[in-house]
């Protein structure tokens, strides 16, 4: 299956806000990570699933790669806390957990059972502005259909996600995404944020081809 964006379309930049690509599968960064959303002063928790039993196995979580000083947690049993760090594991699934979240924690981390089995993610911590951010099918106020919508850093509505990164005097980013994409999601699509007024959209269109 292949998304194309519609090039006639409209895809400027708007003063505080830009909307940035669908995807197939989760939304991702610039590293081709998965992105994932925390508020400043709240939590965040990653569940990360493998295939090997565990057992006895190292589990960490890391800042990075697993060496030097970016191990945050790392224990042998299948529970731990350390500071903000907390770590459990169960069936496979591997639960990672930071709390107090600040502006510092945004980069990227490592969850990993052993040597061999890991887990890369990228995490976009913002503080919510209270501004309403809305990802929507045609538009978003007549007759279209809103898929997603927050007042805070992030919301996830079955297949559609939406995640805000606040850059303070130069506005914000919204990021949109779409999972399990198939030929009936071509269309028009809008993205809004309201801290810039009525006029705070951009309009972009898909294509799904199989």
């Amino acid at each position: 299956m292949r998304a194309a964006a519609d090039p006639s379309l409209d895809h400027r930049e708007l003063p505080a806000s830009v909307c940035v690509s669908l995807q197939a599968a989760n939304s991702s960064s610039a590293h081709g990570l998965e992105l994932l959303y925390g508020q400043v002063g709240g939590g965040f928790t990653m569940e990360c699933s493998f295939s090997t039993s565990g057992w006895g196995e190292v589990k960490s979580l890391c800042r990075e790669k697993c060496d030097g000083g970016n191990k945050l947690i790392q224990t042998k049993s299948n529970a731990a806390e350390k500071g903000r760090y907390r770590i459990q594991y169960s069936e496979k699934v591997l639960s990672v957990s930071i709390s107090g979240l600040t502006r510092y924690d945004s980069g990227r981390y490592r969850c990993a059972v052993g040597r061999s089995s890991h887990i890369d993610v990228e995490l976009v911590v913002a503080e919510g502005s209270g501004s309403k951010k809305l990802f929507c099918r045609g538009d978003c106020w007549h007759g279209g259909e809103i898929l997603a919508q927050t007042d805070g850093v992030r919301a996830e509505k079955g297949r559609y996600r939406i995640g805000f990164v606040d850059k303070r005097f130069a506005g914000g980013v919204l990021y949109v995404s779409i999972t399990q994409l198939n030929q009936s999601d071509s269309g028009r699509y809008r993205c809004y944020l309201d801290r810039i007024g009525p006029d705070g959209s951009t309009d972009f269109s898909i294509q799904v081809s199989a």
